[in-house]
């Protein structure tokens, strides 16, 4: 590139302004429940009653660090059981595909006698209770008190 060529490009540079959007992730599930437990922002507690405080928490928690719009969306479940595969929305397809994932992996877990599947502790957890070498994902107050007094 000749000198004078270069002088002129560079007060082009200058002036460009690039204004990227930010970047937007949807969240489909067919669980209106879990969408509402995972994108609220009511606090959580880790009692007997809320399971699953350690995913939950987790996900809070990247989800509110994150330099990702987030939006989260119904999908209704086994739309392959009332519709054919053309008849159903991109969102029912990959329901439906990750539904038969997750069947594939519980049939393994069973097919190995191993039906509690490995928990362990998510990227953004703060913290973790193990008891027995088996991650607690709800605070169940006396299994924590039998592991914490008993020797």
């Amino acid at each position: 590139m000749a000198p004078s060529s270069i002088k002129w490009a560079q007060p082009l540079s200058s002036s460009v302004h690039l204004s990227l959007a930010k970047p937007q992730v949807r969240v489909a599930c067919d669980g209106i429940a879990a969408l509402c437990q995972a994108f609220s922002t009511w606090p959580l507690s880790p009692t007997p009653t809320a399971p699953h405080f350690d995913l939950l928490s987790s996900i809070r928690e990247a989800l509110r660090v994150s330099n990702i719009s987030w939006a989260e969306q119904h999908v209704g479940g086994h739309a392959d059981q009332t519709k054919t595969w053309r008849q159903m929305s991109w969102w029912e397809l990959r329901n439906s595909e990750v539904d038969d994932i997750a069947q594939g992996y519980a049939d393994k877990l069973i097919a190995t006698k191993d039906t509690i599947a490995t928990n362990p502790k998510f990227f953004s957890e703060p913290c973790a209770i193990y008891i027995n070498n088996k991650k607690v994902s709800c605070l169940a107050l006396e299994s924590v008190d039998k592991a914490v007094v008993l020797p």
